[in-house]
């Protein structure tokens, strides 16, 4: 894991909107019932809009722990770096890269 990642936080409306600021890429890990674990659910990323990307899974999940990231590549990198961390049981296939980039994953290379 990287040291930036923030959380766990209860996956609420209120508490995302008051923890995670909107307009910044991102990338996050959601956790089920119970206690949060770094061996979680499920990873994902926002290129754009992590905050708004979490209100989806509101309901669905109930933790979650998140990090900024500087742009759509590094949020990508970094969804790429948690999903090889976590091995999430929700999302087991690898993060895709947006259309039309040619950018690689930081640990397997895939898109190489």
């Amino acid at each position: 894991m990287r040291a930036s990642l923030r959380g766990p936080f209860e996956l609420e409306d209120d508490v995302i909107d008051r923890e995670v600021a909107a307009h910044r890429p991102g990338a996050f890990v959601l956790g089920g019932s119970g206690t949060f674990t770094l061996r979680d659910a499920r990873v994902g990323r926002s290129d754009t809009n992590v905050n708004n990307q979490l209100h989806v899974y509101v309901g669905s999940y109930n933790y979650f722990a998140y990090e900024y990231c500087f742009s759509a590549q590094d949020a990508f990198e970094c969804e790429c770096r948690l999903f090889h961390d976590v091995m999430p049981h929700d999302n087991p296939v690898h993060p895709q890269r947006p259309p039309r980039t040619t950018w690689k994953c930081p640990r397997c290379k895939l898109f190489g």
